[in-house]
């Protein structure tokens, strides 16, 4: 791995359905505080050594990585291009993709062959999450049709009890004549989680399965939203027996709308609006919990159209399982790309922010801040990146007392990974550390940490020194 010469100086993350009726609980008013400028951020004494990076697949078009670890075993899953077969051809299909998984149990020292998950076609959303023995893989894919024009998309499901030796049969978790799409997956001991987006009605709706024998079965679907008009960008985060679901009305009005469950999905209690400002647009929220607090952040714009390209990451703490929330925190005024995690009383948070060079001239910057008080208060931001190229993509992975940021860079002319590790929860990170180290154009890093150990993965666009393919390092130190 290759250190970059420039330091940083300047500072700155299925069933039959039932009908639950409710109305939108009313939002205290909140005041909005915002974060002040930024710190020093690095210490050169923070070292982190990876291995060279590993190709563990030789493929055009490989995308949707993901990865997860637990113990010593890494887990990857991703999709491809698949040959077209002379039945599909004949239904009217022109390319194909399969989703595929492939595991680790010596600490990504070696990975067994890829595993073809399904034989649908069009697979997107490949996602993985682990749970001491069990590992679980969801998928978006296209179900039954007879022609292509009468496709929809599926969620679909598989477990392995045996540390992704062997895995169990599919599950269509969805299985209805609408598109069902962005799954989302959270695990909390026997407990497996799915939510996902539904146009069955042709207006979105958020839609939650469960199961509480690890995946085996699956209860009844839940409609959280049963909203009139349309929901999308489901996300999910689970704490023991408290699950929490966080998403984005669009209409009759634009809210981020946040339900809780205090008993394993079963029952959830009404929705909560987030924002406190009946104008302008949001999107796009993520989530995280800790013990009793529940994090949330997304993007917001007060005064206009969410997309003029001037919007702040706004986010906002309940220290009470979702029952009630403090006010709103802006931690940026331009932001995109940013990721939430939590550990005991710290929260962080990453994103990218934009930042006027001069009049004509803008850059990206990977931004990092802290809160060690349960997002009551956050410090000041550090500059992750600190360089002229533009930066994008973070994303965060947390364990004890350390912080681990991984991102793509544009400084050399092309897409490199980058990454940054801290030590001390977050006061401060060690240097930049080029991961790809190519002349190819990497993309979409992937972050898992298990045991103190760092495993990363990104999709690469080859050159002469480099195929396409999935790469994959791991820390030695």
């Amino acid at each position: 791995m290759n250190e970059l010469v420039t330091p940083v100086v300047v500072g700155f993350v299925i069933g039959i359905a039932f009908v639950v009726t409710f109305s939108i609980l009313p939002n205290p008013s909140a005041m909005v505080t915002t974060l002040g400028e930024s710190i020093v951020g690095e210490n050169v004494t923070q070292h982190y050594t990876f291995s060279s990076p590993m190709n563990l697949l030789n493929a055009y078009g490989t995308g949707g990585i993901h990865i997860t670890s637990y113990g010593n075993n890494v887990y990857l899953t991703w999709y491809a291009p698949v040959p077209v077969n002379a039945t599909e051809r004949e239904r009217g299909l022109i390319a194909s993709s399969d989703a595929f998984f492939a595991r680790s149990s010596d600490g990504g020292t070696t990975f067994s062959p890829k595993i073809s998950l399904t034989n649908r076609t069009m697979v997107n959303d490949p996602l993985i999450a682990a749970d001491e023995d069990s590992v679980y893989l969801l998928w978006t894919a296209t179900g039954r049709y007879e022609k292509i024009t009468d496709a929809y998309d599926d969620i679909f499901f598989r477990a392995s009890q045996d540390n992704g030796a062997t895995l169990g049969h599919i599950i269509n978790l969805s299985d209805n004549v609408g598109n069902s799409q962005h799954p989302q997956i959270a695990v909390s001991g026997n407990n497996v989680y799915v939510v996902w987006e539904d146009y069955t009605t042709a207006k979105g709706q958020i839609l939650l399965r469960t199961s509480n024998d690890r995946g085996n079965t699956f209860g009844s679907l839940i409609n959280l939203s049963r909203d009139t008009e349309s929901s999308q960008a489901p996300q999910i985060a689970v704490y023991n027996n408290h699950v929490y679901v966080v998403w984005h009305d669009i209409e009759p009005e634009d809210r981020i709308v946040f339900r809780a469950s205090n008993d394993n999905g079963a029952t959830f209690s009404k929705p909560i609006n987030l924002r406190t400002v009946h104008t302008g647009a949001s999107c796009c929220p993520k989530i995280a919990t800790s013990s009793n607090d529940v994090y949330v952040i997304w993007a917001d714009n007060e005064l206009g159209e969410l997309y003029s390209g001037y919007y702040n990451l706004h986010f906002r703490a309940s220290h009470n399982r979702g029952i009630t929330f403090d006010h709103i925190i802006n931690l940026s005024e331009i932001a995109r790309d940013y990721k939430i995690a939590a550990s005991g009383k710290n929260v962080y948070v990453t994103w990218t922010n934009v930042l006027q060079v001069n009049s004509t001239i803008e850059n990206a910057e990977a931004f990092f801040s802290r809160s060690t008080d349960n997002g009551i208060r956050f410090e000041k931001p550090i500059n992750l990146s600190n360089n002229e190229g533009s930066s994008g993509n973070q994303q965060i992975a947390v364990s004890g007392n350390k912080v681990y940021v991984a991102w793509v860079d544009h400084t050399l002319g092309y897409d490199e990974i980058l990454f940054r590790g801290s030590d001390d929860n977050g006061v401060s990170f060690g240097r930049l550390i080029n991961l790809s180290n190519s002349t190819g154009i990497s993309v979409d890093p992937r972050i898992a940490v298990a045991d103190e150990k760092v495993y990363i993965a990104w999709v690469e666009f080859g050159d002469e020194s480099h195929n396409n393919g999935i790469f994959f390092v791991r820390t030695i130190n």
